[in-house]
């Protein structure tokens, strides 16, 4: 990078002229590997095969992938960012999902699987990994969970529990 001065007399003449030469080699390079690994992050984000999310303190879903959205039959993010997660939940797993929370926040990792209702009815089984985050902007702690669909699997632990008990 070259900065050039000039230096003028009362009438703003130049007299002369001062000029650095900076090398900054090293700030571009390490510029360019903050957008290739912004890049890379948000592409890991948005084509990943599961739900990631935030949620609030308060139970609001304050961010939502693709996958998470499809999940919950949300067709756009601003559908469903607001929302309480709570009410996704099946009553019947209310209180599980409702502590797996508490604990989050106060520090905990956690797992739980549970059946949620999309917004137009579809039910599914989910296996929930959420883990405390500090968000670097607000302060705040919140609910970072990976998702992903069990329904398949549900099912089939179902088929086999009938076959094993009718034997």
């Amino acid at each position: 990078m070259l900065n050039i001065t000039a230096v003028r007399d009362e009438q703003g003449r130049i007299l002369s002229s001062r000029s650095i030469l900076r090398d900054i080699t090293r700030r571009k390079q390490a510029e360019r590997e903050n957008a290739q690994q912004q890049l890379l992050v948000n592409l890991m984000l948005n084509t990943g095969p599961g739900c990631i999310n935030r949620v609030a303190a308060d139970g609001t879903l304050l961010s939502m992938n693709p996958a998470g959205l499809k999940y919950i039959e949300a067709d756009s993010e601003q559908e469903a960012v607001g929302r309480s997660v709570v009410d996704l939940v099946l009553p019947e797993h209310r209180p599980a999902f409702e502590s797996l929370h508490r604990e989050v926040l106060q520090g905990k990792a956690q797992t739980l699987q549970c059946e949620i209702q999309g917004l137009k009815g579809a039910r599914r089984w989910m296996e929930i990994y959420a883990v405390p985050f500090q968000n670097p902007i607000t302060k705040e702690t919140e609910h970072l969970a990976v998702s992903h669909d069990i329904t398949e699997r549900k099912g089939l632990e179902a088929q086999l529990n009938g076959i094993i008990h009718s034997a």
